[in-house]
């Protein structure tokens, strides 16, 4: 699905930054909506997206950690773009009406998913939760513990993190029953 948007036109550039995005991070299209600029930060040798949620009737900083290559890839997006710092990360296309810099929606997310994942021939339904879910997988499949998981994913306790943990579990089962040596 990476590959398919055209990343010589405006639009491609947008949906493709989108799909980056949400490969290689927990969040959800709400905080995805909420995005600006200058929530992607640099610290040290770190990239960062932080990004205020509101958790519990207040609002909170949560942080996540993305890889040198995805932060290019925002950073080309927005300076492409010419957002200003404060301005949201994703924007809009203006498709059905004039083309305001405003904030790319929920809905327009959830096209992008389906556009790309028919253009990709996938047969199963994929929404922007599924790029969630396979976050959470790839992360524990990698070693890491359902605790750090859990609070990538900004959940408040490590059960919630469990069920990506059991589809874990259930792979592992079946490479146990190759090794049925007796």
């Amino acid at each position: 699905m990476l590959r398919i948007p055209d990343r010589r036109t405006k639009k491609g550039r947008r949906d493709h930054a989108l799909l980056v995005l949400m490969a290689n991070t927990p969040l959800r299209k709400i905080e995805i909506c909420g995005l600006r600029r200058r929530d992607l930060v640099r610290r040290g040798g770190q990239c960062l997206i932080e990004y205020r949620a509101a958790k519990r009737r207040r609002e909170v900083v949560e942080v996540v950690p993305v890889a040198p290559a995805v932060a290019e890839v925002l950073d080309g997006y927005c300076r492409n773009e010419q957002t200003p710092e404060g301005g949201p990360m994703l924007l809009t296309m203006g498709k059905h009406g004039p083309y305001a810099r405003r904030g790319i929606t929920g809905k327009a997310i959830d096209l992008v998913v389906r556009k790309y994942a028919g253009l990709a021939g996938i047969a199963k339904r994929v929404t922007p939760h599924s790029f969630r879910a396979s976050y959470a997988t790839r992360a524990l499949e990698s070693g890491m513990d359902v605790k750090t998981v859990s609070m990538l994913l900004g959940q408040a306790s490590a059960a919630s993190a469990e069920p990506y943990l059991r589809s874990n579990l259930e792979r592992m089962g079946r490479v146990a029953e190759v090794f049925g040596y007796v």
